[in-house]
């Protein structure tokens, strides 16, 4: 992938609205299926606490 081609899919997905338009852009990028370029948060499996807050309300989320 260039440079250009690298700068144009993170313009389009800083752009994208919809999870679905993510996903149909990493698979125009064949990013989507393969495994080997994806990694956990942190590299660590068990990070999904610390992107999915377990707060109801927003304020609660990021004023703690």
């Amino acid at each position: 992938m260039t440079n250009e081609e690298t700068k144009a899919l993170c313009l389009a997905l800083m752009k994208a609205d919809t999870e679905a338009e993510l996903i149909n852009l990493f698979k125009d990028a064949n990013f989507w299926e393969d495994q080997s370029l994806w990694r956990y948060y942190g590299d660590n499996e068990n990070n999904y606490g610390t992107i999915v807050s377990p707060q109801l309300e927003m304020e609660r989320a990021f004023f703690r």
